[in-house]
């Protein structure tokens, strides 16, 4: 408080001043909470800025809408990718379900699938069903993946 305003408190009467005081102890008050509410707004903004400074923006890239619908691109390589994979007992149940998926969907989007894939899919079904099946739900998958294999063969590749 200023001194000139001291000076002029000491000359009121005790009721004035006892007022005086108070409406400046309230303005005092309300000052440090407005002081209170700007310092939590900016600790805010600096914890948000440096949030964002730590936080890598993806990079952005062009869509190609063709490539999003191309058939080819999503369809075709699953059966092939599954054919040249490696059978052992750590993926067996792996490579069934990958087999019977892309046979179902090939079979469902009525896709021609080479000889050559169905063969080797074939072949590793029968080499799992004879050393990697351990129980009898893994004997079950091979054997019915077995069977959408040859069903899908016969359909496609013995009509000729």
């Amino acid at each position: 408080m200023p001194e000139s305003t001291l000076e002029d408190l000491k000359k009121l009467s005790a009721v004035e001043r006892v007022r005086k005081l108070r409406e400046f102890q309230e303005k005092s008050k309300r000052e440090q909470e407005e002081a209170d509410k700007l310092i939590n707004q900016a600790e805010h903004e600096i914890e948000t800025e440096e949030l964002a400074g730590r936080v890598r923006i993806p990079e952005q890239k062009e869509v190609d809408i063709t490539e999003l619908f191309s058939r080819e691109e999503t369809q075709r390589p699953r059966l092939e990718a599954v054919a040249r994979e490696e059978i052992n007992e750590r993926n067996v149940r792996y490579f069934v379900q990958e087999a019977y998926e892309g046979l179902k969907e090939a079979m469902q989007m009525g896709e021609e699938v080479s000889k050559a894939v169905l063969d080797e899919l074939g072949e590793k079904l029968n080499r799992a069903r004879k050393y990697f099946a351990k129980t009898d739900e893994d004997i079950r998958s091979i054997v019915a993946t077995i069977g959408v294999a040859y069903k899908m063969r016969k359909e496609q590749h013995e009509e000729s």
